[in-house]
Protein backbone atom coordinates (compact mmCIF):
# COMPACT_ATOMS: atom_id res chain seq x y z
CA UNK A 1 0.00 0.00 0.00
CA UNK A 2 1.37 3.39 -0.95
CA UNK A 3 0.98 6.67 0.87
CA UNK A 4 1.31 9.94 -1.06
CA UNK A 5 2.63 13.22 0.32
CA UNK A 6 2.33 16.72 -1.11
CA UNK A 7 5.62 18.44 -0.26
CA UNK A 8 5.74 22.21 -0.48
CA UNK A 9 8.76 24.49 -0.13
CA UNK A 10 9.55 28.12 -0.86
CA UNK A 11 11.66 28.93 -3.89
CA UNK A 12 14.79 30.87 -2.98
CA UNK A 13 14.63 34.62 -3.66
CA UNK A 14 11.10 34.37 -5.04
CA UNK A 15 7.46 34.32 -3.97
CA UNK A 16 7.04 31.00 -5.79
CA UNK A 17 6.22 27.72 -4.10
CA UNK A 18 7.72 24.42 -5.33
CA UNK A 19 5.53 21.35 -4.90
CA UNK A 20 6.37 17.68 -5.31
CA UNK A 21 4.71 14.37 -4.65
CA UNK A 22 6.56 11.60 -2.86
CA UNK A 23 5.45 8.01 -2.52
CA UNK A 24 5.97 6.04 0.67
CA UNK A 25 5.80 2.31 0.10
CA UNK A 26 6.37 0.61 -3.22
CA UNK A 27 6.88 3.43 -5.75
CA UNK A 28 6.66 1.13 -8.77
CA UNK A 29 4.02 2.36 -11.18
CA UNK A 30 4.13 5.98 -9.99
CA UNK A 31 6.16 8.96 -11.10
CA UNK A 32 6.13 11.97 -8.79
CA UNK A 33 7.61 15.25 -9.97
CA UNK A 34 7.92 18.94 -9.14
CA UNK A 35 5.55 21.72 -10.05
CA UNK A 36 6.10 25.46 -9.52
CA UNK A 37 3.34 27.73 -8.28
CA UNK A 38 3.74 31.50 -8.72
CA UNK A 39 2.79 32.20 -5.12
CA UNK A 40 0.56 31.49 -2.16
CA UNK A 41 -2.70 32.32 -3.96
CA UNK A 42 -1.77 30.08 -6.90
CA UNK A 43 -1.12 27.06 -4.69
CA UNK A 44 -4.29 27.66 -2.64
CA UNK A 45 -6.36 27.87 -5.84
CA UNK A 46 -4.90 24.55 -7.02
CA UNK A 47 -5.53 22.85 -3.69
CA UNK A 48 -9.11 24.13 -3.62
CA UNK A 49 -9.66 23.00 -7.23
CA UNK A 50 -8.39 19.52 -6.29
CA UNK A 51 -11.11 19.37 -3.63
CA UNK A 52 -8.76 19.50 -0.66
CA UNK A 53 -10.25 21.20 2.39
CA UNK A 54 -8.43 24.18 3.85
CA UNK A 55 -8.15 22.56 7.27
CA UNK A 56 -5.91 19.88 5.70
CA UNK A 57 -3.48 22.26 4.00
CA UNK A 58 -3.55 25.58 5.87
CA UNK A 59 -0.73 24.71 8.31
CA UNK A 60 1.47 23.56 5.42
CA UNK A 61 0.87 26.69 3.33
CA UNK A 62 1.43 28.90 6.38
CA UNK A 63 4.73 27.14 7.17
CA UNK A 64 5.99 27.57 3.61
CA UNK A 65 4.92 31.22 3.67
CA UNK A 66 7.20 31.56 6.70
CA UNK A 67 10.13 30.05 4.80
CA UNK A 68 9.88 26.44 5.96
CA UNK A 69 9.38 23.21 4.02
CA UNK A 70 6.25 21.27 4.91
CA UNK A 71 4.00 18.47 3.67
CA UNK A 72 0.72 16.67 4.20
CA UNK A 73 -0.79 13.38 3.08
CA UNK A 74 -2.90 13.36 -0.07
CA UNK A 75 -4.74 10.71 -2.05
CA UNK A 76 -3.62 9.40 -5.41
CA UNK A 77 -6.53 11.24 -7.07
CA UNK A 78 -5.62 14.53 -5.38
CA UNK A 79 -1.99 14.13 -6.45
CA UNK A 80 -3.06 13.63 -10.05
CA UNK A 81 -5.41 16.64 -9.92
CA UNK A 82 -2.52 18.74 -8.58
CA UNK A 83 -0.39 17.53 -11.51
CA UNK A 84 2.44 16.24 -9.31
CA UNK A 85 1.94 12.49 -9.92
CA UNK A 86 1.61 10.36 -12.99
CA UNK A 87 0.89 6.67 -13.25
CA UNK A 88 3.35 4.69 -15.32
CA UNK A 89 1.45 2.99 -18.11
CA UNK A 90 2.35 -0.62 -18.90
CA UNK A 91 3.34 -0.76 -22.55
Amino acid sequence: MQTFFFHLRPQSHSAAFIAACSVLGKPEGFHGFERTFTGRNDVIAALDAAGISRNRYSDTVDAVGSGLDSCFEISINEAQKLDVLRLDSPE
